[in-house]
């Protein structure tokens, strides 16, 4: 759950790039829910798995700092469609720390029972601090779909400071 360690990003990452990768074509993810080449698995499908768990009662969730270093995650790519309840972003709930970090062009569709979406996080109890979203935010479902450019829901103990949000959220 990473409590007490800081994950830096050393540089932007670009999902759509070739360069982003060691190898683009690397085929042995399978452990992590990723068949075929890691770029294309990344890009098409279902795409980038949130960090940490998806499942609304899970108990695996970020409890860390991920510091972007002023970096940007470019181009990530989700796409879930289930019955069930889920959190989706780039974390799917975190409880720990964000700070200095861009998404450029981010592309998320939800389709579930109830589900809470946003670009950093889908629900955080967490600190967001000086971040930006850029891209498409998108929801659908059956119930109650907090949705949101940074956070989808935000709890209570959570903060956001110096962030904002350039995405389209539907």
């Amino acid at each position: 759950n990473y409590s007490g360690k800081t994950v830096k990003l050393g540089t932007n990452l670009d999902f759509s790039s070739d360069k982003s990768y060691a190898n683009p074509n690397r085929t042995d993810f399978s452990q992590y829910g990723y068949k075929g080449p890691l770029k294309q698995a990344l890009t098409s499908e279902t795409g980038f798995s949130p960090i940490g768990e998806l499942s609304t009662t899970g108990t695996r969730y970020f409890y860390g700092t991920f510091d972007g270093d002023n970096n940007a995650i470019c181009s990530m790519y989700i796409n879930i469609d289930t019955d069930e309840s889920v959190c989706a972003g780039l974390f799917s709930t975190c409880y720990g720390v964000v700070r200095n970090l861009g998404l450029v062009n981010t592309n998320i569709t939800v389709y579930g029972l109830i589900t809470a979406v946003g670009g950093i996080t889908g629900r955080g109890y967490n600190n967001i601090y000086n971040c930006y979203v850029t891209g498409n935010i998108n929801a659908t479902g059956n119930s109650w779909m907090p949705v949101g450019g940074l956070c989808g829901v935000m709890q209570e103990e959570a903060n956001i400071e110096n962030c904002y949000n350039l995405a389209n959220v539907n």
